[in-house]
């Protein structure tokens, strides 16, 4: 199996907003929710900078990986946002 991870520029491309009690910032990556109801799942973080994307937009790779074999290439991406908490 390959696996590669790579980042590039690009600019941000919005504000996720999330609690003080349930943040990034100190829980690290992973499945959140923000103040809205939207689920992301969150590969990095950099500060006030998160790189994410909507659970439901994940390839069904990162779901269940009993399938592997017959997904061939999987690319997914993981955008930066602005992270903000209030």
């Amino acid at each position: 199996m390959f696996n590669l991870f790579y980042t590039e520029k690009s600019s941000l491309k919005g504000t996720i907003r999330f609690t003080k009690e349930r943040n990034p910032r100190y829980s690290g990556v992973g499945v959140y929710t923000d103040i809205d109801g939207q689920r992301w799942d969150i590969k990095c973080v950099f500060g006030p900078i998160i790189c994410a994307t909507k659970l439901e937009e994940l390839h069904p790779y990162y779901n269940d990986t009993s399938g592997f074999r017959s997904y061939g290439v999987v690319r997914q991406t993981w955008k930066p946002y602005k992270m903000e908490i209030v």
